[in-house]
């Protein structure tokens, strides 16, 4: 499945993004006491937490994106580049989207770079 893009007609400004990295070491323990450290990954990945805030309507187009289009997370999406950059990154979703209220809905969920 390759990347889809974020659904149109859904706000895209988050606010409150706190950024962090996902875990990229392992380390191994020899006999003799030595403990020796090493990337898991060519690459270390970040980790965006996000917030939006979107009207009834937008929560419904999100609803189906997430549902249909994402297959309920398990794809990657094209979305603003979180750490400032003028292009899209592809994500994938690593927590399951949270929200409530009534007019406007409050949104909260997580990033990871793909």
């Amino acid at each position: 499945m390759s990347a889809i893009a974020w659904p149109s007609g859904v706000n895209n400004k988050a606010y409150g993004v706190t950024v962090g990295y996902v875990g990229n070491t392992q380390s191994q323990e020899y006999d003799s006491g030595r403990i020796v450290t090493y990337a898991r990954n060519t690459r270390t990945i970040r980790k965006f937490s996000v917030k939006f805030r979107w009207t009834k309507a937008e929560k419904k187009l999100f609803d189906t994106w997430f549902r249909i289009s994402l297959g309920g997370g398990a794809g990657t999406f094209l979305f603003r580049d979180l750490s400032g950059g003028d292009y899209n990154t592809e994500y994938r979703l690593s927590s399951v989207p949270e929200g409530s209220g009534q007019r406007y809905n409050e949104w909260a969920m997580e990033f990871t770079e793909a």
